[in-house]
């Protein structure tokens, strides 16, 4: 909840910093302590936007860095993306046994990046759902 509060006070024209307290409001000079709405909120256009980039910056990066860079090619699913690097690796480790008599230690290291990939898909749509 906290945290709720504190990104509305982000986008107020009241909002101010002190050293002791850290983001207060101007006219009570207190943390916020609002439930659910401010009486005096006051949205100010420029705090507003830049909070949107970067909340859509922030959901970006998360994006790209949980589908392995795939995200360039429509793939946003960590899940799939996962799937993918691991598919891809036992192709690998298989393709270099068969044709080259070796055991590569790459693909052991894309397999569990693509696990990695997978639980945090996994965990992405789970916080979507609740």
């Amino acid at each position: 909840m906290k945290k709720e509060l504190f990104e509305l006070c982000k986008q107020c024209v009241n909002q101010k910093f002190t050293m002791e307290k850290g983001m207060v409001c101007s006219l009570t000079n207190e943390k916020a302590s609002f439930i659910e709405t401010c009486k005096d909120f006051i949205e100010d256009p420029v705090a507003k936007r830049q909070f949107e980039e970067k909340k859509l910056q922030t959901e970006i990066y998360e994006i790209e860095e949980e589908s392995l860079g795939l995200s360039t090619f429509g793939i946003k699913n960590g899940v799939i993306a996962g799937k993918i690097a691991i598919f891809g690796a036992i192709i690998w480790l298989i393709l270099g046994v068969v044709y080259m008599n070796r055991i590569f230690f790459y693909p052991f290291f894309l397999i569990f990046i693509g696990v990695v990939a997978w639980k945090k898909g996994i965990k992405r749509k789970r916080k979507e759902i609740f």
